[in-house]
């Protein structure tokens, strides 16, 4: 079906656009058979590291920008579910401290272009995932909108769709983190929350602009917080971490899913992929 001048012209304008915000280079997309089949582009619940890993008795950078990834968070746990683990069909430059256009080290276009710099998008691309918001600085949860996501995104986007006609695009939310009225940070029991309607507030904002965002876009959105509803800090089962309440004792990041929270992603990712 031929488009429509203007869409095709807009298409190109965004794609010129995003090569030159990522700085393009042509030769990792002259093979029509490249790309890995999936690319993860993200913050820290997306890359998930570990405060402390008691095995190897390394830290991760506790209050830094890191870009380690825990071979079980939900990017890992999804290529071992599409046998692509450890392989170049498995592409993760997902970084904790990532932002969607605040002052951060890293950036979806940055992310994207380190990812294009090892051939990650191509024809056979199945799957790129953007994670990002949390770590943004909002005015307040009216700031947060559709609109503005979207245009943080829409360079990197037009960018996959062009060089990745055939991947799916996800741009995920974020898991429940706390119940109403209460947080649980170290793994100690349950703490009044007074502010709790603040961030309750200000998280539906950012799960409503990445779901609008990705309409406006015309790529899914995957409901992290609906996957994860009822496993807050404070029940149960919780499958976000304090710092000392897992079983496995790997002292995760508070309010990062534990290995059940990303098992719940991943699960989901590989059942819109047909796994």
């Amino acid at each position: 079906m031929k488009m429509p001048g203007k869409r095709l012209g807009w298409i190109g304008l965004a794609v010129v656009a995003a090569a030159t915000q990522l700085g393009t280079a042509t030769a990792a997309h002259a093979d029509e058979t490249g790309g890995a089949e999936i690319v993860t582009l993200g913050d820290s619940y997306s890359s998930n590291p570990q405060v402390w890993d008691p095995a190897t008795g390394q830290f991760d950078g506790l209050g830094e920008t890191v870009c380690s990834h825990k071979p079980d968070a939900w990017p890992g746990q999804l290529s071992r579910l599409a046998g692509v683990a450890g392989t170049s069909d498995f592409v993760d430059e997902s970084c904790s401290g990532a932002a969607l256009q605040s002052d951060s080290k890293y950036t979806p276009a940055l992310e994207a272009k380190a990812a294009d710099k090892v051939g990650a998008f191509g024809p056979r691309t199945k799957l790129v995932t953007l994670q990002f918001g949390v770590n943004d600085t909002w005015p307040d949860e009216n700031s947060v909108t559709g609109e503005v996501y979207a245009h943080a995104l829409s360079n990197v986007v037009a960018y996959v769709k062009y060089y990745a006609p055939n991947a799916k695009i996800v741009i995920l939310g974020y898991p429940e983190m706390f119940g109403p009225g209460c947080v649980d940070v170290l793994g100690l029991g349950e703490i009044p929350k007074p502010d709790d309607a603040r961030d309750s507030a200000h998280m539906d904002h950012l799960d409503t602009a990445a779901r609008q965002a990705a309409q406006l876009l015309g790529v899914d959105f995957l409901d992290v917080r609906a996957l994860t509803a009822g496993h807050g800090s404070c029940a149960p089962d919780p499958w976000v971490n304090g710092l000392f309440n897992r079983p496995e004792y790997r002292l995760g990041w508070p309010f990062h899913p534990t290995v059940t929270g990303d098992a719940v992603v991943a699960q989901a990712l590989a059942a819109q992929l047909g796994m």
